[in-house]
């Protein structure tokens, strides 16, 4: 009997694990993330460390425009946070994740970082997912969910400091609404529940997003309660002076790592160049990420890439603009691999080098690996890493290529773009052996569905060539094709 009871224990704790999306937890791996330089954005770190140190339950929404810092400085914190053994959970969006059912693993995902944190709390929400296992289905209620197994188990932390649960990059979910609503809920949870009937839960909430999407808009009167707003987009001095200091880091570290190819260069960069540079990203650490990326390209000499980079237009006030104007200037030499690149950004799911070398047809090879090493300032490539998915290094990449105001002559149709991605989708199809599922019986199969486009979509269909358009963009799944 002890025996089974073990085995049921297990069991439901591997459902958990199941259950939570993993590449989500801020410090998964493969992830183009790092935490905040040493001594940036000190005031704004300071703001958030003070809310999340008081025993309430004051929640906060970091707001800012693309490339203002907001991941970056939300996993400064959250790592403190772990440090300090005050870290409930997190969940990070992101474009290169289109699931469109993410929303509905929130909840499962908190809630195993929650067990994990906290060993009092593990035992106890494994016995509530043995007493209940429909908790962890997608049509559960998401407010029974948090209920279950969240906010009933809070109350173990209160003799510790306030713990925080961390959401970032809620604009980047393919439902924003939706994440915004399952946070809301939690936000509602927390205030509703009291500990021995009567002291309030000291749990707090960080939230991140563009401003565009706003997280009280359609919600009731209480909605999250308590929220600090905390904006990136003022134009301060202390930005500037950070971003000052990132890209002289970042320049070190070149120089440090290129002293035989960069020879006797003297003082480079001079101070001239530096405040150039400087005024050229403006108030974007993702324009200044990517001129480190663009100068350091391990193939080019770095004094004359700062060279090229600093003769294209300076910043403007506009955040929108800076980032457009910096794609076009990594573009503009480069206008034959473009579609390339277009492509690559349109691909849902990110496929890595050796994937996409086997996709794209072969007489195509040559420009590809040429674009991924043109474009690398862009993309995230690990030439070290061939089996890392090769993907966007930010989300304003896409928005940029799918509005024709902002890419202007490098604007292609998106049903063009996934039509060339379908067809290459069924010409691998073609290939591939006949019964790739090794049914028993190939020449019966009883799970047939009719597409839009009237061709029969049968197991064998469906586990060659997978297509599925999210969010304007093609999701192309070959993995299977090329074992054949």
């Amino acid at each position: 009997m002890q025996q089974e009871a073990i085995e049921t224990h297990d069991h439901a704790w591997e459902r958990l694990v199941k259950a939570a999306v993993h590449r989500a937890i801020y410090n998964a791996e493969p992830r183009a993330l790092s935490p905040c330089l040493a001594n940036t954005r000190t005031t704004v770190l300071k703001s958030i460390q003070q809310i999340v140190d008081e025993k309430s339950q004051k929640h906060l929404w970091l707001h800012g425009f693309p490339g203002s810092g907001k991941t970056s400085i939300l996993f400064t914190i959250a790592d403190e946070l772990r440090r300090q053994g005050r870290l409930a959970g997190t969940f990070f969006f992101s474009h290169n994740n289109v699931d469109a059912t993410m929303c509905d693993h929130i909840v499962p995902t908190l809630a195993y970082q929650l067990a994990l944190a906290f060993p009092a709390v593990k035992s106890e929400i494994v016995r509530t997912i043995i007493d209940d296992p429909a908790l962890l289905l997608d049509l559960k209620a998401r407010k029974d969910q948090i209920q279950c197994l969240i906010t009933k188990h809070l109350w173990r932390l209160q003799s510790k400091p306030p713990a925080a649960f961390i959401i970032d990059a809620l604009d980047e979910s393919c439902s924003p609404f939706e994440a915004v609503r399952v946070a809301r809920l939690l936000a509602e949870a927390i205030r509703t529940c009291k500990v021995l009937g009567e002291k309030p839960l000291d749990v707090h909430i960080i939230l991140a997003s563009r401003p565009s999407l706003r997280i009280d808009e359609g919600a009731p009167t209480q909605g999250f309660g308590d929220i600090q707003e905390i904006s990136l987009q003022d134009n301060d001095g202390e930005t500037r002076t950070d971003i000052r200091r990132f890209l002289a880091h970042g320049l070190q570290r070149v120089i440090d790592s290129r002293k035989l190819s960069l020879g006797n260069v003297p003082k480079w960069p001079s101070p001239r160049q530096m405040d150039n540079l400087t005024a050229k990203v403006g108030n974007s650490f993702l324009c200044a990420s990517i001129a480190l990326k663009y100068i350091s390209h391990p193939k080019k000499y770095p004094p004359s890439r700062l060279d090229a980079f600093l003769t294209s237009p300076g910043a403007t006030a506009d955040a929108y603009a800076d980032l457009d104007h910096m794609y076009q200037d990594i573009i503009r030499d480069n206008s034959a691999l473009v579609r390339h690149l277009i492509d690559i950004v349109n691909l849902a799911q990110p496929l890595s080098h050796s994937q996409l070398l086997q996709f794209f047809p072969w007489d195509q090879s040559e420009g590809l690996n040429l674009a991924l090493e043109e474009f690398s300032s862009i993309l995230v490539v690990s030439p070290e890493q061939p089996k890392i998915p090769i993907q966007p290094y930010h989300s304003s990449l896409i928005e940029f290529f799918a509005d024709p105001m902002r890419c202007h002559t490098h604007y292609i149709e998106p049903t063009e773009i996934h039509r060339g991605l379908a067809l290459q989708c069924f010409t691998i199809l073609c290939t591939l052996k006949a019964n790739l599922c090794d049914l028993s019986d190939h020449t019966t199969m009883a799970c047939r569905r009719q597409v839009s486009s009237g061709i029969n979509e049968t197991p064998c269909f469906l586990k060659a060539c997978n297509m599925l358009v999210v969010t304007g963009r093609t999701i192309c799944l070959v993995e299977i094709s090329m074992a054949y």
